[in-house]
């Protein structure tokens, strides 16, 4: 989403109030770099042009023994090996 950044408060307030059981976050660049699922997009300045870089994010483990439907195990691994391939 692009926006103007003295609006970021009013929409992110916005999208808060639509369904109280989904929290929005903001994702903000840091040093013309922001991380987007398993993508870094950067702004290269003597190019004048935005650059896409694979990103492997951190994650948190999960055990196998946690209470949790065996697709969604089978389906985190399956995310992380193919990730792993880079």
């Amino acid at each position: 989403m692009v926006y103007r950044k003295n609006k970021l408060d009013e929409i992110l307030n916005i999208f808060e109030n639509l369904n109280e059981k989904i929290k929005i976050t903001v994702e903000k660049p840091v040093q013309t770099k922001l991380k987007f699922l398993d993508f870094e997009i950067y702004t290269d300045q003597e190019k004048g042009s935005m650059e896409i870089k694979s990103y492997i994010k951190d994650t948190v483990p999960m055990h196998f023994s946690d209470c949790a439907p065996k697709n969604m195990k089978k389906g985190l691994l399956v995310g992380e090996l193919v990730r792993s391939q880079g």
